[in-house]
């Protein structure tokens, strides 16, 4: 019996080395790391791991500092779960990456809109000074052709179409040819 278990311990050992010795991350063409993490090594038999720790307990560490993961069926679940739930919260942070990556793209986007609508709130106001001035000088204002037209008109000049066109406060009154 004690042979046995020495040679389940050197079985062990040499399943280590040869995991150790493996490049596995070689295997995943999509990751950019040069190694992995840890190795799980699977002992599918509860009472050849409890032989083990019972003959050998520190090999269960020296494996581990090799980056290999001793389990059974018991510790293999449990394991499991914590690398889905660690899974999970890799998945929810990229999200959550996403979300203040669009967020931050939308504020910029915003900013530029609100450059963009002071632009053209800048060209309206412009647009209307301008047309104001236009007015000005058509209308009301002292040196207006309507102020020329009026007093072209006072000094007997005849045109029924204008005549008709000063309101009382004597500025011109633009109308539609259908009026």
């Amino acid at each position: 019996r004690t042979v046995a278990a020495k040679r389940h311990i050197i079985s062990i050992r040499n399943h280590i080395k040869e995991i150790v010795t493996k490049s596995y991350a070689a295997y995943r063409k999509d990751v950019k790391r040069e190694t992995i993490d840890c190795v799980v090594m699977f002992i599918p038999n509860e009472g050849a791991l409890q032989l083990m720790r019972d003959i050998e307990p520190s090999l269960w560490y020296e494996a581990y500092d090799q980056k290999v993961i001793i389990t059974s069926e018991l510790s293999l679940f449990s394991l499991l779960k914590m690398i889905e739930n660690y899974w999970a919260q890799v998945i929810q942070q990229r999200n959550q990456d996403k979300i203040i990556k669009a967020a931050e793209n939308m504020l910029e986007r915003l900013a530029s809109l609100y450059e963009m609508v002071d632009d053209v709130e800048k060209a309206f106001k412009n647009v209307e000074n301008k047309f104001e001035n236009v007015k000005s000088k058509m209308l009301t204002g002292r040196q207006s052709i309507a102020t020329s037209a009026r007093q072209v008109i006072e000094s007997g000049v005849k045109s029924s179409k204008i005549e008709k066109r000063f309101s009382d406060d004597d500025t011109l009154i633009i109308e539609n040819e259908n009026n």
